[in-house]
């Protein structure tokens, strides 16, 4: 086993961490800051690459998820808006309905099948 951890083991680092590593690697080299701070030199070099990042978001930061809203943002405000309204007038709102609707407002926008949310987890329709 190397002194850099198991390679099973996944850790999380904050983004002050990195900042210090990122410094360290620019001082000296990615391999001395990999060393210096247990990490592998492919990862200081992944977060040298990430530089901006790392360095504008918050020190308490671990990691970057992507967008924090959806792929179908007309969508989810429509689907949003048809919930609002059937709650606002007192109906039931069933996971089916939503589903159905979001059905319908995904082939009026001509959205493609296989990514819209609505077709995920498709149960099977009976063969005929």
């Amino acid at each position: 086993m190397s002194a850099v951890g198991s390679k099973n083991t996944r850790r999380s680092f904050t983004a002050a961490f990195k900042r210090a590593a990122i410094l360290h690697a620019e001082e000296t080299n990615n391999c001395a800051a990999g060393r210096k701070f247990g990490i592998g030199e492919c990862v200081v070099r992944k977060w040298r690459l990430q530089r901006q990042e790392i360095f504008s978001c918050d020190s308490k930061r671990r990691s970057f998820r992507g967008p924090k809203s959806g792929r179908f943002l007309e969508l989810e405000a429509k689907l949003a808006a048809y919930v609002t309204d059937l709650r606002d007038r007192s109906l039931l709102v069933t996971c089916e309905m939503v589903t159905q609707q979001a059905r319908v407002y995904a082939m009026t926008a001509a959205a493609p099948a296989r990514t819209t949310p609505a077709t995920m987890n498709n149960p099977p329709q009976p063969r005929e």
